[in-house]
């Protein structure tokens, strides 16, 4: 790490499960956090929501610095911010421009391609389906979650027949 980072302000990573020390299926957090630790920031991890993410979408981040609080949505953006604000060094500044495309291609391939290969093989039993269930919707009504593991058994069963399925 460059030395002439700044020292990170009090962040808290909102990443859509309650289970802090758990690893999450989502590409979009796991690419956040290892950033995160990559660049040698601690942060604070909590369950949020896609309800009150600034734009909607998981994971979002609050910064907290001289007692102000500011909201950041967007895994992209925040690592974004992050460099333009000094707190992380940019891993592709010393890139050439065809290193940069295959850089993007890459992140492409595994944010949009493989995301959803991921969501729908990595629960691979029905208890786990079960549980998974109850993790990604703990506070939806018991109709709709069964509905959703209906849905995920379904995808388990005959992942050719899913409209998610690779």
């Amino acid at each position: 790490m460059a030395a002439s980072l700044k020292s990170a302000p009090t962040i808290t990573v909102f990443r859509g499960f309650p289970e802090k020390v758990c690893y999450t299926w989502s590409p979009f957090v796991t690419k956040l956090e290892a950033r995160l630790r990559f660049g040698d920031i601690s942060y604070n991890v909590d369950v949020g929501s896609p309800l009150k993410s600034p734009r909607g979408k998981l994971p979002y981040i609050t910064l907290e610095r001289d007692g102000q609080s500011q909201s950041i949505s967007d895994s992209t953006l925040i690592a974004k911010t992050f460099i333009e604000s000094g707190y992380l060094e940019d891993l592709n500044c010393r890139l050439s421009l065809v290193e940069k495309a295959q850089d993007l291609s890459l992140k492409a391939l595994l944010e949009d391609k493989l995301y959803f290969y991921q969501v729908i093989r990595a629960p691979s039993t029905s208890q786990h389906t079960t549980n998974s269930a109850t993790i990604l919707m703990p506070t939806t009504k018991l109709g709709p979650r069964a509905v959703g593991r209906k849905l995920l058994r379904h995808a388990l069963k005959d992942p050719g027949q899913h409209p998610l399925a690779c």
